[in-house]
């Protein structure tokens, strides 16, 4: 691999708006778990990873979704 930034971004309307959800540098040769803990409210997720000035291989990753409680005025 080489040195670069692994962007995490994330979209709730489709892929019209990306949010960059986490941004990370990588080091060359090193295997490293990236997290985005993030809590939201939506029916349909999409998410992408992209890389600037590096390469980086995608081993595996896991998505986690829980219920949340209701909120005040829904």
């Amino acid at each position: 691999t080489v040195s670069g930034s692994i962007i995490l971004q994330y979209t709730r309307d489709g892929g019209t708006t990306w949010k960059t959800g986490k941004t990370v540098t990588t080091n060359t040769g090193k295997v490293r778990e990236i997290r985005l803990k993030k809590q939201m409210r939506t029916k349909r997720l999409m998410w992408r990873v992209t890389a600037t000035d590096g390469q980086f291989d995608l081993l595996g990753y896991e998505v986690d979704i829980s219920a949340g409680g209701e909120s005040k005025g829904e």
